[in-house]
This record gives C-alpha cells, structure tokens and sequence, in this order.
C-alpha cells in the first residue's frame, strides 16, 4: 500500500513537471526594455490619457449642454391651471392672466290664481353675472377687469391699472372701490343672506 502510494505521487509530479515545462517552452520570457523603448511606451500612454481627459471634458460639456437646453425649454413652456379659478402665466411668473367670475340669480314663481290677480308676476333674473380678469405683465404692472352682464346691459365694475415697483408703494389709476373709509368693504360673493340685492 505504501508502494502505489509513493508511486501515484511521484507520477502527479513527474507530470506537473512536465505541464511546467511546456508552458515555459511556450513563452519565452520577456527581453529587458531598452531605454527609447520604455520612453516610447511612456509616451504612448500619455498620450492615451491625454486624450481620454479630452474626451471626458468634451463629454461633460455636452452633458451640461444638454442640461442647459432642458431648462430653457421648460422656461418655454407656459404653465396653466386652477386656483380659485383658471390661470396661464409664464414660467417665471412675471407675467401672468387669471379668468373667473360669479352668477347670482333669483326666481320667483307664483302659482297661486290670487297672488296672479293682484299682479305679481313669476320670473326668473339675474342679479349678477361677472366675469373676472385679473393679470399682472412685465412683473411690475397688475390689472383687473370686472364687468357685469346682468340686467340686460353692461356695467364695468372694476377696470384698473396698479403699479408695484417697490413693495411699500403703489400706484392705481382706473375704476376700483376705495380701500380706506367708512363703509364696509363686502363682496357680494360673500354675503350670506338669501336674498342680495
């Protein structure tokens, strides 16, 4: 038993040897660089990096190129939507157009013959009918515009032009009801009773 032993490890040897050998025969080991050889492989690889950085740096410009453009074409893009009515404004907000409005109506219907003959009379009319424009332009300059269609004819309620250059003063030229005095400020959207004349 030790004999077939002594004899399988001599013959894994014998051919680990051998696969050794082979490989060695098979490359030959490398000649020593003389210097102008290493100093042109320098070279080379200089080069290469050289021209990898100038390759990363011209892709990092077009990276924020591209990034540039996105923005401004989102600058582009006007942004509309809903809030206490419908609004389209550029994307800086300088410039901006808000449109809503209101309708009161009342109706009144008779259907008793008595209430008839003494002359009342079954009708359905509107007590307001508003449409309401609002904007402000090249950041400084609001507007409003309030007409009201009820009635059969048109009455502008408000129609104005605000300047707010700096924000402790104003300027306001048109029709507008006066911020400060004795009456009470009250919208007619806001007033509670059933019956708002």
């Amino acid at each position: 038993m030790r004999t077939r032993l002594f004899v399988r490890v001599a013959v894994g040897a014998t051919a680990l040897a051998g696969v050794a050998t082979a490989t060695l025969a098979a490359d030959p080991p490398a000649k020593p660089l003389t210097q102008e050889e290493y100093d042109r492989k320098t070279q080379e690889l200089e080069d290469s990096i050289k021209e990898l950085r100038n390759q990363t740096k011209e892709l990092s410009k077009d990276t924020r190129q591209l990034q540039v453009t996105g923005e401004e074409q989102a600058k582009l893009k006007p942004i509309a939507g809903w809030d206490n009515g419908f609004f389209l404004q550029s994307p800086n907000g300088e410039n901006k157009i808000s449109v809503g409005g209101y309708v009161h109506f009342n109706g009144r219907y008779f259907t008793n013959s008595a209430d008839k003959a003494n002359g009342a009379v079954s009708e359905f009319l509107f007590r307001r009918a508003r449409l309401d424009l609002r904007g402000k332009f090249l950041k400084y300059f609001e507007f409003r515009f309030l007409p009201d269609f009820a009635g059969g004819q048109v009455v502008i309620q408000d129609a104005y032009l605000n300047v707010n250059y700096v924000p402790w003063a104003r300027i306001q030229a048109g029709k507008y009801k006066a911020p400060v005095g004795l009456e009470r400020l009250q919208s007619a959207n806001a007033i509670i009773a059933g019956f708002a004349g």
